[in-house]
Formats: structure tokens, sequence, C-alpha cells
């Protein structure tokens, strides 16, 4: 879709260069697809689909997974049967892996470049976002949440997570941005963006939505915001 490196958004540039540097320092490209999203694979792919299934509504329901990875929660919700699942992400190499682990036929994993949902008008009762917000800018976060009330059934959910630049031990566990830009620029880190509880609340109230929790996480770990779409909402 794009002709020149100019045209390709960062966050694409920036996650094919450090895939490929995972799979030079690691050899093995499943482990090196798993450290692509990040630590603590399993485990984080547990904790995801324990606050789907808390906020999912009763009966069949259809998850949009946004910046799905390699799999973490894909993987472990293989098992539900009432769930019809789609998750996107921007590396064909993640999403291949992701389809793999879940070994579920009658899901989808699309790859996308822009920020463009490739799924209907209110189709989604459920809709994880985890660490995209993180590596988007603010104009970019303000275009997915419009896509997402979009694409959002009236009274459905979005789970998404955030690092709050008011939090200290967010700011603090991540390097210095000189340090950042440098492994940027080699390959080796993506652009690490923060927000705050009130900024990201804006952006979500602005599209229509209502905010229904905030999960403060007193770690080094995202925090993690519930929002709502009115039941009563107009299409987008």
């Amino acid at each position: 879709m794009f002709g020149s490196s100019e045209m390709t958004p960062h966050y694409l540039r920036e996650y094919r260069a450090l895939l490929k540097h995972l799979r030079r320092k690691y050899g093995d490209d499943g482990k090196a697809r798993e450290k692509a999203v990040g630590v603590n694979y399993e485990e984080q792919g547990r904790k995801q689909a324990a606050m789907v299934l808390e906020y999912a509504p009763d009966g069949p329901f259809s998850l949009l997974d946004i910046g799905c990875g390699s799999g973490r929660a894909s993987t472990a919700l293989r098992d539900v049967r009432r769930l019809n699942y789609t998750g996107v992400d921007i590396l064909p190499e993640l999403l291949e892996y992701a389809q793999k682990k879940a070994a579920r036929p009658d899901w989808r994993f699309i790859a996308i470049e822009d920020i463009a949902l490739p799924v209907d008008d209110a189709w989604a009762d459920t809709v994880l976002v985890m660490s995209v917000f993180t590596h988007l800018r603010t104009d970019e976060i303000k275009q997915y949440i419009d896509e997402i009330f979009r694409v959002t059934k009236p009274g459905a959910t979005v789970i998404c997570s955030y690092l709050d630049r008011t939090f200290p031990a967010h700011v603090e566990a991540f390097r210095p941005k000189p340090l950042q830009l440098l492994l940027r620029a080699i390959g080796r880190d993506v652009m690490l963006s923060f927000t705050s509880r009130d900024e990201l609340s804006g952006f979500f109230e602005g599209a229509g939505f209502a905010i229904h929790d905030v999960k403060a996480v007193e770690t080094t770990a995202q925090h993690v915001m519930i929002a709502r779409k009115p039941k009563d909402a107009a299409p987008a």
C-alpha cells in the first residue's frame, strides 16, 4: 500500500524493524514473535482474557482485538466456544503465529496498515485495545477511538490500556527520551506514548462513549480504562 518509507506509518516501520531485530537475537521465530508483543506472553494473555470475559455480555458475543499481535489474548480465549473473534494487527508474521496458536478456523486474523478497522458498523460487543495507544500519537489515538465507536454495537464495552504521564511508576520505568529515540532509530524499540486519565477519558467522551471504570495498576504495568457505548447511541 505504501510506496516509500516516508509514506509508511511510524508504527509499521518501527515494528517491522523490531521484529527483525528479535529474530536475529532469539533465532527461534516463535520466541521472537512472542517477544514482539512484550514480556510475560502467557501471563498477560490470561489477564487480558479474564478482562474480556468479565465485561462480555451473556451468550454469544463478538470481540474485536486491536493490535492482537502474536496472540496473547486469542490463545488464552481459544476454548471459549461462544466467542466470535476478529484480531487485527500490522505485522502479518505475528498474525500467522496467533492464528496457529489459536487453532480456531472460524476466527479471523486480518493485517492492517492504516487506522481503519476492517469490520462492519455496529459489529463488536467488546473491543480489546492492549498496548496500542501506548505507541501512537494523540491524533492517531483519537482517530482509532472514532473508528471504534463506528464498529461497536450500542451497549458495547471497550477495554484499553495506557501509560499515565501523571503516574510516577509509569514514567520512571522507561528509558530517557534521548535513549528511546536512539533505540527507535536502530530498530531496537518503538515509540512510547503517555497520556493521562483525564486526557484519554476526554477522547472517549468526545467520540460518544461513557467511562465505566479505570483500573489503576500500582506497578510499572499499564493502566486499563473501560469505556461503554451508550445503549441509545446513534450510528457513527
